[in-house]
């Protein structure tokens, strides 16, 4: 990806991180073709009746300045609030929660964009050589 000084705190990336979006983050109509096919995959694990409730949670998830960049409105602050208790709320649970006896891989997991399985080196854009 060709990043250079990457910084060494958290707290030194997240300024770093901030500062790369200020100065290169615009809305543009590829940046929101982008945004919307990521979001459809996301929302394409859930039930089609529960996606209209999923969308606007996951949106009050991102900060202001990316709903910007990808000209999407910006949820209210009671969702905001709502979604952030609801995250805390599962996480206080999980903590309490008995450990799990196997793995839950991600890899191994069926994806709706991939039903048959894939392989790594078949993804992306075709060599047109």
């Amino acid at each position: 990806m060709d990043i250079h000084s990457i910084p060494d705190s958290i707290d030194e990336l997240d300024r770093w991180s901030r500062a790369y979006e200020r100065a290169h983050v615009r809305d543009s109509d590829g940046s929101r073709q982008v945004a919307d096919d990521t979001l459809g995959l996301f929302l394409a694990r859930y039930p089609a009746p529960l996606r209209p409730l999923v969308r606007p949670a996951v949106l009050a998830l991102l900060e202001e300045p990316l709903l910007d960049a990808f000209g999407y409105r910006h949820p209210p602050g009671w969702l905001r609030r709502a979604v952030a208790r609801g995250l805390r709320l599962r996480a206080w649970a999980l903590a309490r929660a008995p450990r799990r006896t196997s793995p839950h891989l991600i890899t191994a997991a069926r994806h709706p964009s991939y039903p048959t399985g894939h392989r790594l080196e078949d993804l992306g854009v075709p060599d047109l050589d």
